[in-house]
């Protein structure tokens, strides 16, 4: 369950990057915003959608 993996992963690894991908069509952006989380994918997603997605991410983590 990613709500207990998060908190787990942030402890661990404060400075990894998360990509989550949920199935909820209904969520608060908000809430993950507040933990660190940057990027989101809404299942189903294109195979385009996750490259760029996974491209961001890797620039950002390239940058810091």
């Amino acid at each position: 369950d990613g709500r207990e993996f998060l908190p787990w992963a942030r402890k661990k690894f404060p400075d990894m990057i998360i990509v989550i991908c949920t199935g909820m069509t209904i969520y608060d952006d908000t809430v993950f915003k507040q933990q660190g989380i940057k990027y989101i994918l809404q299942k189903p997603f294109s195979s385009a959608a996750l490259i760029e997605t996974l491209q961001n991410a890797l620039q950002e983590a390239k940058s810091s």
